[in-house]
């Protein structure tokens, strides 16, 4: 496979450096600068004009970087030490689409229908052309493949879909025993600087064991084709109109990066934790100096109600991706995850000093503010859900001052205690500094946190917290008159 993929690689002639430029980042970049700025401490090695290499170390050896550059595009490969390869590529105006050649009797080509909700299956196609994330496996090789989708490069690191300049994943059926696969895509448009953004992933084993009924189940949400993608700095989310900017086709740079985590939380197949390496790894570049990764669109709720700019701080998204990289760290053995999910809490540790708040009758807890922009010292809304996140993973470090933290958030949690049960029976989503409540909760997702922590508690100390007792209580009686399964998501 090695050898192959690698060859395959030097005939789409590969691509870039610019992905790890030495520049710190700063809390707000200018107009269409991705923002990056961790220093990624791999050693460099000598390196032709168009070719870098870097390594990464796991507990299963070392996985090898290389980084390509031509005129007309950027490329990375990951080359693991199982011998599978993770390849993305961000092709500009005059690239042409690439094609490559395998040798194997069979062919099972498989994706999900989005409009039938189901998946299908095709046994040694003629051919095929498609927008779908494609899960083909050969005699000896197994790849997944995402289509090549064209963009605009629009302010605050936001891209802007083309979707007819769009381009497809093809399969080719031809003579002795070969088969053709490749990218296709349109003319771009004379004066439109367009890039587009694909990947794929190759083994010379099964990448997913289709035989488990859950694989099945899992990937569906696992697709990079819908409102979440793929593209060169990470896991870009489709913003709602509500965001500057926003609306239809247009997409934001997401610091939660959802997939990549739940690569990382769920696993369960070879191609996850080959995906949860290379993506959490890439990742990494969008973290500040300070130890978190901004959100460079602009709320224009979060503007009206606190005055927060584009570039702010959000603590769930934050905690959540840090959650991810703390429990890679130990899966794969990977320092540098581990450090980045320590230097986070550091971060998160700070701004619950500088932006938490209490209210009358609270002894020693604290309430800590969602959100946080540059130096401005405006104190958010408190979300349960927000907060309950922000204890469990400052608990789940085991390092003694972050659990001190942790314990002042359990604390504020309990101390507002049942001020946070609606009449209804639902609980209210967050509270002010002046003790008013703001929005409506989640349908399921606060009950998960509640019980999260009652069973981090429970394994850890062998206590419990009758107060979160309340709340699991409350919450759970309300969903089932609500008719919402307390397993859902």
């Amino acid at each position: 496979m090695r050898s192959f993929c690698s060859g395959f690689l030097l005939a789409f002639i590969l691509l870039p450096l610019l992905l790890f430029s030495p520049e710190k980042a700063d809390k707000e970049t200018t107009a269409g600068t991705p923002v990056r700025g961790v220093d990624l401490d791999w050693e460099k090695t000598d390196m032709p004009e168009t070719e870098a290499s870097l390594t990464l170390s796991t507990g299963q050896g070392q996985v090898e970087k290389k980084l390509y550059f031509s005129q007309n595009s950027e490329g990375l490969a990951y080359f693991f030490p199982n011998g599978d390869i993770f390849w993305q590529q961000k092709a500009y105006d005059g690239e042409k689409p690439g094609k490559w050649i395998i040798d194997s009797q069979h062919c099972r080509l498989r994706y999900y229908d989005d409009a039938q909700k189901e998946w299908v299956i095709l046994e040694d196609p003629e051919s095929f052309q498609g927008r779908e994330m494609l899960f083909i496996s050969f005699d000896s090789d197994d790849f997944i493949l995402s289509p090549p989708f064209a963009y605009e490069e629009i302010e605050r690191s936001c891209l802007k879909e083309i979707p007819k300049l769009h381009g497809s994943l093809y399969l080719e059926r031809l003579e002795n025993d070969k088969w053709e696969i490749g990218l296709t895509w349109p003319e771009q448009e004379a004066g439109k600087f367009v890039v587009r953004h694909w990947w794929m992933l190759a083994s010379e084993a099964p990448l997913i064991d289709w035989t488990n009924p859950a694989m099945e189940e899992i990937w569906p949400v696992y697709r990079f084709t819908g409102e979440m993608r793929w593209c060169w700095y990470g896991m870009y989310q489709q913003t709602p109109d509500s965001y500057k900017p926003g609306g239809e086709g247009i997409f934001f740079l997401n610091p939660a990066s959802y997939i990549p985590c739940r690569f990382v939380l769920t696993g369960g197949s070879r191609a996850a934790e080959d995906l949860a390496l290379a993506m959490l790894d890439l990742i990494r570049q969008n973290y500040t100096e300070s130890g978190y990764v901004p959100t460079s669109t602009g709320s224009n709720w979060l503007e009206q109600e606190y005055g927060i700019g584009a570039f702010y701080f959000d603590t769930r998204w934050n905690t959540d991706l840090a959650e991810a990289y703390l429990l890679a760290g130990e899966k794969f053995a990977v320092r540098e995850f581990t450090h980045t999910a320590l230097e986070y809490a550091d971060f998160l540790c700070k701004h619950i000093e500088t932006h938490s708040f209490s209210l009358p009758g609270m002894k020693q807890g604290v309430l800590v503010s969602d959100y946080g922009w540059r130096d401005s010292s405006v104190k958010s809304h408190c979300s349960l859900n927000h907060q309950l996140a922000e204890a469990l993973f400052l608990y789940h470090t085991g390092v003694p001052y972050y659990i001190s933290v942790a314990d002042l958030l359990l604390l504020g949690i309990e101390e507002s205690g049942l001020s946070w049960i609606k009449e209804d029976g639902d609980l209210q989503y967050g509270i002010r500094t002046d003790g008013s409540f703001i929005g409506k909760d989640y349908p399921a997702l606060t009950y998960h946190d509640l019980s999260n922590m009652q069973s981090y508690l429970e394994k850890s100390r062998g206590d419990h917290s009758k107060m979160l007792d309340e709340l699991i209580r409350s919450k759970a009686k309300w969903m089932e008159e609500q008719g919402i399964a307390l397993d859902s998501r």
